[in-house]
Parts: C-alpha cells; sequence; structure tokens
C-alpha cells in the first residue's frame, strides 16, 4: 500500500499493521496489485470531517498519491 507519510504517530502505524494483516483485505486484487492507497493523519482527518477548506487540502494531497499507483 502506499501511505501518506513515513512519520505516522504510533497508533497511525499500529492501525495500518492491522489493516495491512487483515486476511480478507489481502485477497483482494487491488491489494496483490500493490495499487492501494492507505490515508493517514491530516489527508486522514480531511476526509473524515469535509468542509470546502479541507476538500481542497484533501485533493491536493491525495492527486499525487494516486498517480503514483502503478497501472
Amino acid at each position: 500500500m502506499t501511505s501518506t507519510s513515513s512519520s505516522g504517530t504510533w497508533q497511525e502505524k499500529e492501525e495500518k499493521a492491522v489493516i495491512e494483516a487483515d486476511p480478507r483485505l489481502n485477497t483482494l486484487r487491488v491489494i496483490k496489485e500493490k495499487r492501494a492507497v492507505y490515508i493517514d493523519g491530516d489527508l486522514a482527518y480531511a476526509f473524515s470531517f469535509p468542509s470546502i477548506l479541507s476538500f481542497q487540502y484533501a485533493l491536493e494531497k491525495i492527486t499525487p498519491l494516486l498517480q503514483a499507483v502503478p497501472g
């Protein structure tokens, strides 16, 4: 999975590890092909609490992540 940051909090890293260890998730083709994007931190908050400002921030931050996904 592609992550939004390499230096997330311990809680974000722990949550990501739980998600990545889920056997059901690992059956998805998008995961097997390494085309998933994991969002955390401020970007996750921007999607969780949408507003005019957070939408703009989210689009600016997620666009390069999505463009970097292979395929």
